[in-house]
């Protein structure tokens, strides 16, 4: 008799197991869209990431190789970035990983990519390329390199902006007649 008490007031009623169920089932209908809609733009996702890979991705590629090559005069003249986002550059045939290379080489790198992606945007407005001590660690004669392919880049493209803490900038674009102008703070 106790056992059937217990039994009795444990057991749930068909009509709140009934609305529990509905209740559940509303809870999977809702999940079950919300997962179809993450589903469908993975798959967007996927799709623009190869379109990109397949289109843009070797028009910034060519682009950073002739940068590379025209900074380091033939040394470098592969610059690759792979899926993962790692960044690597050919010499002599060989693939190297980018932490392999000189601070100023890897900086040289770096900005030639930026300078690829920056003229690769199809935008109304050219983005200023802000750079800070992006020269510091590269020696003067990649400098010179670099700051004229950043003057032909401010000339015909868009505003270039570097901070330096020193005057070595300068100095390098009085020698290749490079116009620009400084502010000293």
């Amino acid at each position: 008799e106790r056992a059937l008490m217990e039994r009795k007031y444990s057991t749930l009623n068909p009509f709140d197991i009934a609305s529990k169920l509905a209740l559940t089932c509303e809870k999977l209908e809702a999940q079950t869209k919300s997962y179809n809609a993450l589903e469908l733009a993975i798959e967007a996702i996927e799709t623009a990431s190869a379109n990109l890979r397949n289109t843009i991705a070797p028009e910034i590629r060519s682009l950073a190789n002739k940068y590379i090559d025209t900074i380091t005069e033939g040394k470098y003249n592969s610059v690759s970035v792979s899926d993962s986002l790692e960044l690597s550059m050919s010499e002599d045939g060989f693939s190297y990983n980018i932490d392999s290379f000189s601070t100023g080489t890897k900086d040289a790198a770096y900005l030639s990519l930026r300078l690829s992606l920056l003229l690769l945007l199809d935008t109304e407005e050219i983005a200023p390329l802000l750079m800070d001590e992006t020269l510091a660690m590269i020696d003067d004669k990649r400098a010179k390199k670099l700051l004229c392919m950043l003057y032909e880049h401010s000339k015909d493209k868009g505003q270039c902006i570097l901070f330096s803490c020193h005057d070595r900038e300068a100095r390098l674009c009085r020698e290749e007649n490079i116009a620009f102008s400084m502010i000293e703070m």
